[in-house]
């Protein structure tokens, strides 16, 4: 079985989407696939309007009679790092539950809450957790100005924990980034990163249709499928 852990460089980075689009496309290319959000903040529960689960389940047309509850972890209602949401509502992250409500796949697609230094309880990181778990990492990163800097120091913490990154993925929400600029940022952080970004997400106003997208997700896809574990 493998993990694939789905984290960002920021948060509000387009993680969500990127889960759902690699998730969906893994589905119906016929491969074993499950989806979970281990730590989900800022929602009361799992059918909330800001309920990752719910956005990713209710978009994938074969999924739609899926239990959304099972595919989350723990939910608070603080948009905070898990560590003070849980805390907020005077309650411990019990990471060993988390873990063993993980859906055994295949493929288990792991959508993380920020990015990787994030508190998940008040000793354990994000990122030491990923390394627990032996998940390997796609990191998803903003296309335009700044994604260098955000992107190395991410791509150096993981090198730094001898964690597998399959690769990084962009996200360019409204299109507004120029192919020159991501032309620059793909050549910087391939070069200084020595990681492969796999491809460039676009914008999508409809998820449930995102045919433009589709040979792009694909692509990606193969990528990620033919790195050995």
């Amino acid at each position: 079985m493998r993990k694939f852990f789905i984290t960002g460089t920021d948060t509000e980075i387009g993680k969500t989407m990127i889960s759902m689009l690699i998730t969906k496309t893994l589905v119906e290319s016929g491969k074993n696939v499950e989806y979970f959000k281990p730590f989900q903040t800022g929602c009361k529960d799992e059918m909330d309007v800001d309920s990752d689960a719910k956005f990713v389940i209710q978009n994938i047309e074969s999924w739609k009679s899926k239990p959304i509850r099972e595919r989350v972890g723990v939910i608070y209602k603080n948009p905070k790092a898990p560590w003070f949401a849980a805390r907020n509502e005077d309650k411990i992250v019990d990471l060993e539950a988390v873990e063993k409500a993980i859906p055994n796949a295949d493929i288990t697609i792991l959508e993380g809450a920020g990015g990787l230094m994030v508190p998940i309880t008040e000793n354990i990181l994000a990122i030491d957790w990923i390394k627990n778990l032996e998940a390997e990492v796609l990191l998803v990163a903003r296309a335009g100005l700044g994604t260098i800097n955000h992107t190395l120091l991410s791509l150096a913490m993981l090198k730094a924990k001898k964690i597998k990154t399959l690769g990084v993925i962009f996200s360019n929400p409204q299109n507004k980034v120029s192919p020159e600029m991501i032309s620059e940022n793909i050549e910087a952080i391939e070069k200084f990163g020595e990681t492969k970004v796999l491809g460039v997400i676009p914008h999508i106003e409809d998820p449930k249709s995102s045919i433009s997208s589709k040979i792009i997700l694909n692509e990606i896809c193969d990528k990620i499928l033919l790195q050995s574990f």
